[in-house]
């Protein structure tokens, strides 16, 4: 990093940590040609600055028997700031809740839900979205095949 901006060999290793949080830091090193030593210093700064917020292991949803995967799409009636707010806290507290975007358009929020069963999600739906007073419309969007699951940013 210099001067507080990202050089070739930051984005390099982001790139790759993105791919392997794993990965050694001798074999990422050998990849951006730097010692082990200087990958260290350079992940440090990197997880200083903001630009690695966490590490996380990504877990199939499969072997864990939740094949249910739905993107839910909420409309609220008020849609003020504060009730906004109040509406996202209370989605992202769920653990079913996988991600939550407040987004514009039509809709004021997507959300990925994952499930064991359909009718789990429906019980949950009616107990945790469509019980709440402020919901407007719902569109629950089952998905049938996985084609890409990728969380990482294009660097």
């Amino acid at each position: 990093m210099i001067n507080g901006k990202l050089d070739e060999i930051d984005i390099k290793i982001l790139g790759h940590l993105q791919k392997d949080a794993r990965m050694h830091n001798v074999q990422l090193g050998k990849l951006v040609h730097l010692g082990s030593g200087p990958v260290q210093t350079r992940i440090d700064k990197l997880e200083e600055g903001g630009y690695i917020e966490r590490y996380q292991a990504v877990v199939n949803r499969l072997k864990v028997a939740r094949p249910v995967l739905v993107v839910l799409l909420i409309c609220l009636q008020a849609q003020q700031a504060e009730l906004m707010k109040e509406f996202e806290r209370r989605l992202a507290g769920l653990p079913e809740v996988q991600a939550c975007y407040i987004v514009a358009g039509k809709w004021n929020f997507v959300v990925m839900v994952s499930m064991v069963s359909p009718q789990e999600y429906a019980a949950w739906l009616f107990a945790h979205v469509t019980s709440h007073e402020n919901i407007k419309e719902v569109q629950s969007n089952f998905m049938l095949f996985e084609s890409k699951n990728y969380s990482g940013v294009p660097l």
